[in-house]
């Protein structure tokens, strides 16, 4: 397996099981909990992100490969909405 592809993977797990926590955390109400959670995903992912480009991996700038990134944390994060079936007005949707 190339290195880009193990990083990518890792990424894709570590997005798939902390959403799991985080979506929970807010169905739970726990909205403490929930923004630390949501806080450390965030500079996991701006590391990534930076990783990345300074490693050639890709040549999109920053923005983008930040805004690719978020855009799939927040695909799992609706899909253990669906999956964990909480009600539209626990759901939050962070920026």
């Amino acid at each position: 397996m190339k290195p880009i592809e193990n990083i990518m993977d890792k990424l894709e797990e570590y997005l798939r099981d902390r959403t799991l926590i985080l979506v929970a955390s807010i169905e739970d109400e726990e909205y403490e909990f929930s923004q630390i959670l949501k806080d450390e995903i965030d500079r996991k992912v701006s590391d990534i992100s930076k990783f990345l480009i300074d490693n050639k991996y890709t040549t999109l700038d920053y923005d983008s490969v930040l805004f690719q990134m978020n855009r799939r944390k927040h695909q799992h994060m609706n899909e253990w909405y669906e999956i964990l079936e909480v009600d539209e007005r626990k759901r939050v949707d962070f920026p």
